[in-house]
């Protein structure tokens, strides 16, 4: 999976530099199951997105639950592995950053982010 993208705040807050996104079913599906770890700058966009696993994961993680407009709807923070994270009924796609990142970066319910096909300045 390519890195393709960047995230940002709408007011131009960098959340992550380095976003894969996974559209297909067996990259959504094992996602982060094969890291050792996530760095801050770095994420994975579920799309489309629901319910989240981190079962199997060797690592905590932030599950940022994003609408069709990419609002934030829910934040799931600190999810450690061998949980469960359930989204939203209007969840569109999911972004999975470094455990803390949500808090580092202010994200909070209700706030908009920006995918960029472009790296992040």
């Amino acid at each position: 999976m390519p890195v393709v993208t960047c995230i940002e705040t709408e007011s131009g807050r960098t959340v992550a530099t380095r976003v894969v996104r996974a559209s297909r079913l067996g990259e959504r599906f094992f996602g982060l199951l094969r890291r050792r770890q996530l760095d801050s700058d770095e994420g994975l966009l579920l799309v489309p997105g629901g319910s989240v696993h981190t079962l199997g994961m060797h690592f905590p993680i932030d599950v940022i639950f994003l609408d069709a407009q990419m609002r934030i709807r829910k934040i799931a923070r600190g999810v450690r592995p061998w949980r469960m994270s359930f989204s939203t009924g209007d969840t569109h796609c999911v972004l999975e950053l470094a455990s803390g990142r949500a808090t580092t970066v202010s994200l909070h319910v209700g706030m908009r982010l920006v995918e960029l096909a472009k790296e992040c300045a």
